[in-house]
Formats: C-alpha cells, structure tokens, sequence
C-alpha cells in the first residue's frame, strides 16, 4: 500500500480543483474553499481533510453545504477513510450523499473506491448547491 494521504491526494485533488472551478463559475454567490488539511494533529485522531466548502451567505438560514473525504489515524498501522460524504451544516445536518456508512480500512481498493465515487458526490454537491436547501 502506498502513502495513504499522498495517494489519495494524488487521486482526488485534480479533479476537485476543477470542480472547485466549475462551483465558483455556476454559483458565483457561493463561498468555496478547497479542503487539503490535517485534522487532530495533537488528538490520536491524526486525520486528513479532503473536499469542497461551500458556504451559502446568501440563504436564509445562512448555511453550508461541505464535499469531504475524511481519512483518521493516519499515522498508524490502520489508517481509515472516516467519512466520503456530501453534508449540509448548521441548521440543518443532512447527508445528501455518502459513500460508506461506516468508516472503513483504507487500502488501495477502498482509495479507489472513492476515487470512483468522487464524481457521484460532486453531482450531489451541485444538485444540492442549485437547490440551495437539503430535500424536504
């Protein structure tokens, strides 16, 4: 197995830096952020960040709206892909999408697995970015 971060870095950050142009193109009142961060660095969680922030000024209530790939334990024998989900923030908390609903080992296959499913996530970003609320 390769270097988790860098390997999953090196499958998904291409392609959300240009979806993260094609958001900011489509929904110019939207803030967008690229996520590429460590997480719990000084916690035993030691997780990594992947994805795309959007926040809806403009709604009301106020609210974002977050495309994220979460790896945990990254520093250990057993390094996990904590989440890959489309996520509504406060008020509301709503998984649009998800693609396990646990986390899960991460090996080469699991990688690629999100690797495959990064484009289903990114159609749900936008469905719901054009929607501009979670589904009733």
């Amino acid at each position: 197995m390769t270097q988790p971060i860098e390997h999953l870095r090196g499958l998904l950050l291409p392609r959300l830096r240009q979806a993260l142009g094609r958001i900011q193109d489509r929904f110019p009142d939207v803030e967008t952020e690229l996520l590429d961060c460590t997480v719990g660095s000084h916690t035993s969680y030691q997780g990594y960040h992947l994805g795309i922030d959007c926040d809806l000024v403009l709604s009301r209530p106020p609210t974002s709206l977050t495309l994220e790939v979460s790896m945990c334990h990254t520093r250990s024998a057993e390094p996990q892909i904590d989440c890959a989900h489309v996520v509504w923030g406060q008020p509301y908390g709503d998984i649009e999408a998800e693609l396990f609903a646990d986390p899960v080992g991460y090996t080469d296959h699991t990688a690629a697995e999100v690797s495959q499913g990064l484009d289903e996530l990114l159609v749900r970003l936008e469905a719901a970015l054009e929607r501009g609320a979670p589904v009733q």
